[in-house]
């Protein structure tokens, strides 16, 4: 593995710029995902990985089991653990932009 440099500058044609992959780390995956107004990520399961939500702008609706957990406001974090399906939406009127983190559990 080798350290590297990136730009996240926002591209209109990208809603979701990987970051960290398992070809570039080896127990850690990382990225930036642009929700439009109504759009969602799709409802999707942790099996043996943690992932941690930051949101840089915008509100995240939280929808773990299929179910409204909570919004996740600008500035702020949410920690999905392992064996978690769930779903990110933007159900707000302004852009959704927010940076994933996943990490193997020990």
């Amino acid at each position: 593995m080798k350290p590297f440099i990136m730009s996240l500058s926002e591209n209109n044609t990208i809603q979701r710029i990987p970051i960290l992959t398992f070809e570039n780390a080896r127990k850690m995956k990382s990225g930036l995902v642009i929700l439009e107004r109504n759009e969602e990520v799709g409802e999707h399961n942790t099996n043996e990985k943690e992932e941690l939500i930051i949101v840089l702008e915008g509100n995240a609706t939280l929808e773990v089991e299929g179910s409204d957990f909570s919004e996740v406001e600008t500035g702020s974090v949410a920690y999905i653990p392992t064996r978690t399906k769930h779903n990110v939406r933007n159900k707000s009127d302004s852009k959704l932009r927010y940076l994933y983190v996943v990490a193997q559990a020990e």
